[in-house]
C-alpha cells in the first residue's frame, strides 16, 4: 500500500492511508494554496523513499445573490486572492423553469473592478442558473455557478376552457384547464368557483383545493330547476393571492321529470233478459281505469 503526507506553508497536515490503489482525491482544500504531497510506498520491511509533488489549487469566484424581487436579482462575487489578477468577468444566466427551460437566457461582460451586477427583466417565480466566469490569464478562465429564484406573484392569467360536463334538474358539473404556465407566477394551490343566477338571485363562491395533477372540476348542487346559471373560475396560489376570473359560461339546469300514476277499479253489473220463455240473468264484469 501507500501513505500520502500532505503539508502546506511548512506545516504537516498529517498522513492519509494506507491505500491500495494508485490514485486519491482530496477534498476540503484551500483555494489558491500551494500544497506539498509526499507519497511513500510501504514494502514488506521498510518504507520507500518518498516522492514529493507540489501542486497549487485554483481560485474560483464565490457567488452571492441578494436584492431578489419578482423580476430581478443582484449577483456579486469575490475578488481573486493576492497574486491573482482578473482581467474581466462574464456573468451568464439561463432559465431552468418551471415553464420552458432555456426560454430566457443572456450574459454580460464587465471589467475587473466590477464585482456586482443586477439582472433585470427576469421571469416571475423563475429559477435561473447563474455563472460567473473570471478571466485571470491569457486563455485561463475559472468559473462558479449557483441557482437562484425570483419571487412569486399573483397569477396574471385565468383558467382556460371552462366548460359544462353534466347537468341535472338541481346540479351542474363544470371543469376547466390550468392557467397557462407563464401566467401562473407561482405554485397554484386551488381555485375559486363563482356561480350565480340573475333570475333567482342565487350567488355563491366556493374554494376548490386541487393540484395540477388532479382533475379540475366542481359540481354545484341544490340548484333551481329550469334556471340559467353563470359560472366563473380563478386560480389561487399558496400565498392566497388570486388571479383574474375566467369569462363566464352560462348553463341551464334541467326539469324535474314527472310520471303519471294510474289506478283501476272494477265492478259487476247484473243484467236480466228474456230468451223465449226463460229469464236469464247475465253477470258482466266492468273494469274502469282512472
Amino acid at each position: 500500500g501507500y501513505l500520502i503526507y500532505v503539508s502546506t506553508g511548512g506545516e504537516d497536515s498529517g498522513g492519509v492511508g494506507p491505500i491500495t490503489g494508485t490514485s486519491l482525491t482530496l477534498t476540503g482544500l484551500q483555494e489558491s494554496t500551494l500544497y506539498s504531497f509526499t507519497v511513500v510506498a510501504m514494502g514488506e520491511h521498510l518504507p520507500s523513499k518518498g516522492v514529493i509533488v507540489e501542486l497549487k489549487t485554483s481560485w474560483a469566484p464565490t457567488i452571492t445573490v441578494s436584492s431578489v424581487t419578482q423580476t430581478s436579482l443582484t449577483v456579486s462575487w469575490s475578488e481573486p486572492p493576492p497574486g491573482e489578477d482578473a482581467f474581466s468577468y462574464k456573468i451568464a444566466y439561463d432559465y431552468l423553469g418551471p415553464c420552458i427551460p432555456g426560454s430566457d437566457k443572456g450574459s454580460e461582460t464587465v471589467g475587473a473592478s466590477t464585482t456586482e451586477l443586477e439582472l433585470p427583466n427576469l421571469q416571475v417565480f423563475g429559477t435561473y442558473n447563474i455563472t460567473v466566469s473570471a478571466e485571470i490569464g491569457i486563455g485561463r478562465i475559472v468559473s462558479s455557478s449557483v441557482n437562484a429564484s425570483t419571487l412569486s406573484a399573483a397569477p396574471t392569467g385565468a383558467p382556460q376552457l371552462l366548460r359544462e360536463v353534466s347537468t341535472t334538474a338541481t346540479t351542474i358539473t363544470v371543469e376547466w384547464d390550468q392557467v397557462p404556465c407563464v401566467e401562473r407566477n407561482s405554485e397554484i394551490y386551488g381555485y375559486t368557483v363563482h356561480y350565480y343566477s340573475n333570475s333567482t338571485g342565487e350567488s355563491q363562491s366556493v374554494t376548490v383545493y386541487k393540484t395540477a395533477e388532479e382533475k379540475l372540476d366542481y359540481t354545484a348542487s341544490e340548484l333551481t330547476p329550469k334556471s340559467t346559471y353563470g359560472f366563473q373560475v380563478r386560480a389561487i396560489n399558496r400565498n392566497n393571492m388570486e388571479g383574474p376570473y375566467s369569462s363566464p359560461v352560462e348553463i341551464t339546469t334541467g326539469t324535474i321529470e314527472t310520471t303519471a300514476a294510474t289506478t283501476s277499479t272494477s265492478g259487476c253489473i247484473s243484467i236480466g233478459v228474456f230468451v223465449g220463455a226463460f229469464f236469464i240473468e247475465v253477470l258482466i264484469t266492468v273494469a274502469m281505469v282512472i
